[in-house]
């Protein structure tokens, strides 16, 4: 069974790890955090100590991992850093979350965060797809009222890439040969992902024939 960010047991054992390892943060000098896709790059502004809610750490089968996970954060931007890989004993994977958020308390000397400045990145497949922060911000209360939900969303995900990529992964060439209408109907399956805090969708998250019709053909947000 897969570790469970959101089960009260695990949020309360995260947040008493946290205020522990507050105590034992080090002067990382100019070390930052390692970023590799512009999703991340995106949100390093807004990664910072003060939001963090708490650390797992936790044993699965390929070894131990200290995840961050934040709060108070604005749609779309991812609220949990990952272990960069998986450590050989717990104690090396608190050793890994203290330099993260030794990282995380200089990110809180830096200047507030933009507000619904920029992009958001979604990760789809194999290309990440740039979304205007300001319109992630504005489906969240519409999609509640309207009951839609992540599994609808990564439906439209999958129906999206059975259409324009024959439910092979998408990428950048495929995404760039699509005209401006068919890039802004993947676009805005991506914002409505992110505003329901998926934050990626990869072929082992389903093909279309995994989903139901219903739940991907349409989208009952309109622009």
């Amino acid at each position: 069974m897969s570790y469970d960010h959101s089960k009260h047991e695990n949020r309360l054992r995260a947040s008493a790890l946290l205020q522990e390892l507050k105590g034992k943060l080090t002067d990382i000098g100019t070390s930052t955090l390692d970023v590799k896709t512009m999703t991340a790059a995106s949100s390093l502004e807004w990664w910072r100590l003060s939001k963090v809610e708490g650390v797992h750490v936790y044993q699965a089968d390929d070894g131990w991992h200290a995840d961050v996970v934040f709060s108070n954060l604005p749609p779309g931007v991812p609220t949990i850093i990952g272990s960069p890989g998986s450590y050989q004993t717990r104690s090396a994977a608190l050793n890994g979350a203290i330099r993260q958020l030794s990282i995380l308390a200089v990110n809180d000397k830096l200047p507030p965060p933009r507000t619904r400045e920029g992009f958001r990145w979604f990760k789809f497949d194999n290309v990440e797809v740039p979304v205007n922060a300001e319109l992630i911000e504005t489906f969240p209360e519409r999609l509640a009222a309207e009951g839609y939900t992540d599994f609808k969303a990564k439906g439209r995900l999958a129906w999206l890439r059975n259409q324009f990529a024959d439910d092979n992964p998408m990428t950048a060439k495929i995404f760039q040969s699509l005209d401006q209408d068919d890039q802004n109907s993947i676009r805005i399956a991506c914002a409505i992902a992110l505003a329901l805090n998926v934050h990626q969708f990869s072929i082992e998250d389903g093909l279309w024939s995994e989903f139901s019709p219903s739940e991907g053909t349409t989208s009952t947000i309109r622009m």
